[in-house]
């Protein structure tokens, strides 16, 4: 005797892929009762009534059985958002060869059942085989029309998840990166940084007192909007990376190669900045010599290029696949959440050899392709 206990998890394992197939096969109830009434009036009592149920039942299991398939031309031919002539002509098309094929089955099972000479003396009446393919090209567009629209109710649910999903990230990336620059060491090292500036060069400690208002108010202001030009994203990054090179002088040596053309283009915000941030606290920071840093921002036909590279100890592939710090894992399920395949983040490294963090993000809506040597 199987356990409650199994006995619910083996009902709570199956029932998503039961309920669906349930609920498929009340939906044709209506369809049979329409089948036995209308067979019944045909009829006018020259058939007992476990004939016409097993008839209505028949025709309706057929139906079914042919709707799956209908269904799955649905997932396969989607409606398009232009040139829809096109797609009206496939949809005839198919309709006409599904109900030649409903109706050839259910010939097939009446000679078998009743003898071929009773199905052709029926089929052999132009009116009656006419109404019967009309009956299926009704049918086909009924059950693909209610496919259709399940796909796209569920197509659009999908997209309302995926928006509030992306929502709820971006609102945890802005709150993470708030975080990190609002982190008690870094507005430690800045300020005594910027109090050994005050007393040797005023100048500067008042321009890096400026890089840290404009730094705190891109964090603030960042949660008004997802998006944000990449060239404020880059001055947001230029304005960390300033404050840190404050605390790391020439430990922190720093090459930069930015496509202008790229930054007139809208990106998620804090995209870039957690790159730099990784770089330096896991790759620069952490080694009395410091190291290299170099940012690269490209524009391509059909996606923006961003590429952050350092030449600390890296790691072996395994250990970095997914992502380095708490910043690069959710930045990589935002791009997830919102781009699907269209952007991808990739980390490259090697112990020894320090670490390559590249996005990818669509710039036109076409998925971006894999170019080597970029």
């Amino acid at each position: 005797m199987i356990p409650p206990r199994a006995a619910r998890s083996v009902a709570a394992r199956f029932r998503p892929i039961a309920m669906p197939w349930l609920a498929y096969a009340v939906a044709w109830v209506p369809f049979a009762i329409l089948e036995l009434v209308s067979d019944a009036l045909q009829a006018a009592g020259t058939s007992s009534f476990g004939d016409l149920l097993d008839t209505a039942l028949s025709r309706t299991v057929i139906s079914a059985l042919l709707g799956v398939g209908v269904w799955w031309l649905s997932g396969r031919i989607h409606f398009p958002d232009r040139g829809r002539a096109r797609f009206y002509v496939v949809q005839l098309v198919l309709a006409l060869m599904f109900a030649l094929l409903w109706n050839g089955i259910w010939i097939l099972r009446w000679a078998v059942q009743a003898g071929w000479s009773a199905a052709f003396s029926t089929t052999n009446d132009a009116a009656w085989l006419g109404w019967q393919i009309m009956m299926g090209v009704w049918l086909y567009l009924l059950i693909a029309g209610i496919s259709y629209t399940l796909r796209v109710h569920r197509l659009l649910r999908e997209k309302e998840v995926a928006a509030a999903r992306s929502e709820a990230l971006a609102m945890r990336s802005q709150l993470a990166a708030l975080r990190s620059q609002l982190n008690p060491h870094f507005l430690f090292n800045s300020l005594h940084s910027l109090s050994t500036l005050v007393r040797h060069d005023a100048t500067t400690a008042e321009e890096a007192l400026g890089r840290l208002g404009d730094l705190l108010r891109y964090a603030l202001d960042g949660a008004e909007s997802e998006d944000v030009l990449l060239l404020r994203e880059w001055d947001f990054t230029r304005n960390y990376l300033a404050l840190e090179a404050l605390r790391l002088g020439e430990r922190l040596r720093l090459t930069t190669d930015i496509d202008e053309r790229a930054l007139d283009h809208e990106v998620p915000s804090f995209v870039l900045q957690p790159l730099a941030e990784n770089a330096i606290r896991h790759g620069i920071a952490p080694r009395p010599e410091g190291g290299r840093m170099a940012i690269t921002v490209r524009e391509w036909p059909d996606h923006l290029l961003l590429r952050v590279e350092d030449d600390g100890q890296g790691a072996t592939p395994d250990c970095a696949g997914n992502g380095r710090g708490h910043g690069l894992r959710v930045l990589r399920q935002r791009l997830d959440a919102r781009y699907g395949d269209r952007a991808r983040l990739e980390v490259v490294t090697a112990p020894g050899q320090g670490f390559a963090v590249t996005v990818r993000l669509p710039t036109n809506g076409a998925p971006a392709p894999d170019r080597e040597g970029e």
